[in-house]
């Protein structure tokens, strides 16, 4: 953990320096600077010339009769190879450390003015105790104190975790727990940052005597049940995954607060514990699937910085902006985007047609590759909720004979709302282009026959609800 520990704190220096201005990571500029320090084959057949101009002095043959064009052809036959492209997670600690060392003048006044030399010998050192442990060797108690201190010498002038101002969080993912309540008191009274960061949507809405629920326009996506059978993390890749804005700041209390349970000793004592690692790490795979990675993380404190994956951010933007105009061009209903696609996992949307009512719709993706379409019942009054899904409920054999098929009833247990949904599986953003837009098309043909299937229905049980409140 230790030597994974220092790992970890030489790719958040890498990513420091590499980051825009708004807090990004320039990834073309660290990929070329990850191709500039991977082998090259010119450094190769450079070798492969002097080798050959060697072995022809000292063979007593001319050198002036080494015709080099001849000898970079034979090279490119027979000895060239392409280099291969790493991505910066799967980098080895020596690349890591040369990386480190072409920024390393920029980190160098807060070392100190330490000559690189210095560090170069001290990361050697665990690079070298690190493939010792690698290959099953017992290590001393003189290289676990190397490993500790040049883990520690690091934390100690790491970039410093940046302290956000909050960007207004108009939707999330409510707690998946009963005790809706005591747990926004938690997080509440946690020190720091964190009150700021509760969702607005985490706030009850407050509604005036007299207001319809039809009348109402929706807040928040529809909220995404956790089965209790997944990971304990699996609440907190949840969450991240419903945020609106691209960076949050959470202490490790509202971590634990989200996910309802305590982390391990290891999250509070080791830095790799918050590593994106898509292989060893459960709790990094949560988050990563989501499009999310820790971008920051401050033990002292007790904080970690998430940051949205850039890639991801462009791919649902993409993906929602090419699908609205086919949308607005379906025929016999008028659809409109109340939400702009900037990047989020979601859009919500009104549907209307002639001799029908208004309805909201979300598309949204969630985690685990699953696509939906759903209606969500969110009044702010969880009784109120009740009785409109308890209506329509009655009503779902021929609501789904309306429709085609059939629909998920979900109650959302432990939530204040519910909704009725149409899943599309095996549907993830990250899909070839072909695959999304098959998606799309998807989309065009169940949205309209969805909408028309309860947009009655829909009405009626929030007019029955409101009558008996």
């Amino acid at each position: 953990m230790l030597a994974e520990d220092v790992e970890t704190t030489l790719r958040d220096f890498i990513e420091a320096f590499y980051k825009t201005p708004d807090g990004d990571l320039d990834e073309e500029q660290l990929n070329q600077a990850i191709e500039a320090i991977l082998t090259s084959g010119r450094d190769t057949e450079k070798k492969f010339l002097k080798a050959l101009r060697q072995y022809l002095g000292k063979s007593g043959l001319n050198p002036q009769d080494f015709d080099e064009q001849v000898a970079k052809q034979a090279f490119a036959k027979h000895l060239d190879q392409p280099i291969k492209v790493k991505g910066f997670g799967d980098l080895t600690l020596y690349e890591y450390i040369q990386l480190f060392r072409n920024v390393w003048a920029h980190y160098q006044t807060s070392f100190k003015d330490i000559d690189w030399k210095a560090i170069d010998q001290l990361l050697d050192a665990v690079r070298s105790i690190r493939n010792a442990i690698a290959h099953f060797r017992e290590i001393t108690p003189q290289q676990r104190e190397q490993l500790k201190f040049c883990a520690d010498f690091l934390d100690r002038h790491r970039p410093s975790v940046e302290v956000l101002e909050p960007e207004t969080a108009k939707v999330a993912v409510t707690l998946p727990s009963p005790n809706f309540s005591a747990a926004i008191n938690q997080i509440s009274q946690l020190p720091g940052q964190v009150s700021s960061f509760i969702p607005g949507s985490w706030q009850l809405p407050q509604f005036m005597n007299g207001d319809s629920p039809c009348d109402i326009a929706e807040i928040r996506p529809p909220d995404e049940e956790v089965d209790p059978l997944e990971s304990r993390y699996a609440p907190l890749a949840a969450w991240l995954q419903s945020q609106e804005q691209n960076k949050v700041t959470l202490a490790f209390q509202a971590v634990e607060t989200i996910i309802q349970d305590t982390l391990p000793s290891s999250a509070r004592k080791h830095r790799n514990w918050w590593a994106n690692d898509t292989v060893s790490h459960s709790q990094s795979k949560q988050w990563l699937e989501v499009g999310w990675r820790v971008a920051n993380i401050n033990l002292s404190e007790e904080q970690v910085v998430f940051s949205r994956l850039s890639e991801r951010k462009i791919a649902y933007a993409d993906f929602f902006n090419t699908l609205q105009p086919k949308l607005e061009a379906v025929p016999d209903v008028a659809i409109q985007f109340v939400t702009v696609p900037q990047g989020g996992s979601w859009v919500q949307l009104t549907i209307s047609a002639q001799d029908l009512p208004p309805m909201t719709c979300h598309i949204n993706f969630l985690r685990r590759a699953r696509l939906c379409i759903s209606h969500y019942i969110g009044t702010g009054n969880r009784d109120t909720n009740r009785r409109i899904f308890e209506h329509l409920q009655v009503q779902s054999v021929q609501i789904e004979a309306d429709f085609g098929t059939d629909l998920c009833w979900e109650r959302l247990i432990g939530q204040q709302g519910a909704r009725i949904s149409i899943y599309r599986e095996q549907s993830s953003i990250t899909d070839p282009p072909e695959v999304l837009e098959e998606m799309q098309t998807w989309i065009l043909e169940t949205l309209p026959r969805f909408y028309k299937a309860l947009a009655k229905p829909t009405q009626n049980a929030y007019q029955v609800a409101e009558t008996k409140a």
